[in-house]
């Protein structure tokens, strides 16, 4: 009786092991990926690679243009992700790549991969504009709603400021900004044509809306720039450059004017120093100018390499990125890291990738910069708006940039 219950649990054991054999593990979906037709891989090598928070390697996958997949795994996986997209292409016997890498990310998202450089538009001629009695030139605009374009000359003899642009086919509407001495002013011009001509005087022209002045730490090198759209028309794209200042005086305010007739504006200020930059980006609204600018001994980034990198902060964040780029005769990488806190980590690449693209080896890169956001979307927000496109959106807030 004894040796049949024997057998009898044995047989019990070997069919318990047979059927754990057959239990299909269960997978955790880790990225779901679109790929839009607009987004043409003819000449690109392309891929999507997950990490795991502590750096271990996932899934990868390679792609093109209107594909759709899933990226899983039936190990273990820490709550968040870190989601890598590179980009390469080879150009006169240099490959370059492009890398993103989105640390803390949720499991089970989507990314949308395409292009947003919109329609090609056609040119249809010259458009020629004469302003007169520009005593003070400082700078212009000329935009259809394609941004600003164009060229000009000013003479002191005379004060008069050319400006010639081009004309696009469905675009009709152009404003001009001038800036002379401390005034800035405007005039639209409505039903434009091509090849024609216009003649004013900067003392026809209106004042804006309103002004705003942004104050600053005393910088020799300022940027500065000011979009807006026109909700009454239907153009793709639809933004109005009304200011484009690329400084090199010492001074420690800018004006940037607006409109009270365009909405959706982009306002960016970029402020370069010795050894930081300060950046402000303001997205959907005519901006508050009171800003509190961070300080550049509130952080300090205390290991720099992509494996082993850290912040010393005496002062909270909203998140951060980080650069880090590899260059030498045939190899130029840009890799950026995004992360609300300073954590990241890449173990390793897919070995084939490596293999085939050397300058893509973690171990090579070398750090360049830090861009800390002090004040900030909350970063699964910039996450999501990143993923709708797969590009990385205009960043908002006010940033810091600290290099070694």
């Amino acid at each position: 009786m004894k040796n049949l219950f024997a057998f009898a649990l044995i047989v019990i054991v070997a069919v318990a092991c047979d059927d754990e054999s057959d239990v299909t593990p269960t997978n955790t979906t880790l990225l779901n990926v679109e790929v839009d037709g607009s987004y043409e891989t003819d000449e690109l090598d392309n891929w999507v690679v997950v990490h795991d928070d502590d750096g271990r390697l996932l899934a990868s996958q390679s792609f093109e243009s209107n594909m759709s997949f899933e990226l899983d795994t039936d190990l273990t996986v820490s709550e968040k992700i870190t989601v890598t997209t590179i980009g390469h292409y080879f150009r006169n016997g240099v490959h370059y790549y492009s890398v993103f890498s989105y640390a803390k990310v949720d499991k089970g998202k989507t990314m949308v991969i395409k292009t947003n450089f919109g329609n090609t538009h056609t040119m249809t001629g010259t458009l020629q504009v004469t302003a007169s009695d520009v005593l003070n030139y400082q700078r212009h605009s000329i935009s259809a709603g394609l941004g600003s374009s164009g060229s000009g000359s000013w003479s002191s003899g005379t004060d008069i400021l050319e400006m010639q642009t081009n004309t696009y086919a469905g675009f009709s509407k152009y404003i001009v900004s001038i800036s002379s001495g401390s005034e800035m002013r405007y005039k639209v011009l409505n039903n434009v044509q091509a090849n024609e001509s216009y003649n004013f005087s900067f003392n026809d022209m209106l004042p804006f809306d309103k002004t705003v002045t942004f104050t600053f730490p005393t910088c020799e090198n300022a940027t500065l720039f000011v979009n807006g759209s026109d909700p009454g028309l239907a153009l793709t794209p639809n933004s109005f450059n009304l200011l484009t200042l690329f400084g090199s005086e010492l001074r420690s305010t800018l004006q940037a004017p607006y409109l009270n007739s365009l909405t959706n504006y982009v306002t960016g200020l970029t402020l370069t120093y010795v050894d930081y930059s300060l950046e402000y980006g303001n997205i959907g609204s005519i901006p508050d100018p009171n800003i509190t600018w961070p300080v550049k001994t509130d952080f300090v980034i205390t290991a720099s390499s992509l494996n082993d990198y850290s912040i010393t902060a005496t002062k909270p964040y909203v998140w951060r990125t980080g650069t880090w780029q590899y260059f030498d005769a045939t190899n130029f990488t840009n890799w950026v890291v995004y992360s609300p806190t300073d954590e990241q980590a890449f173990a390793e690449l897919p070995a084939d990738i490596v293999a085939q693209h050397p300058g893509l080896s973690p171990s090579k890169m070398v750090y360049k910069v830090s861009k800390i956001y002090t004040q900030a979307a909350p970063y699964d927000d910039y996450v999501d708006a990143s993923f709708a496109s797969a590009s990385p959106q205009f960043l908002q807030g006010v940033t810091i940039g600290i290099g070694l």
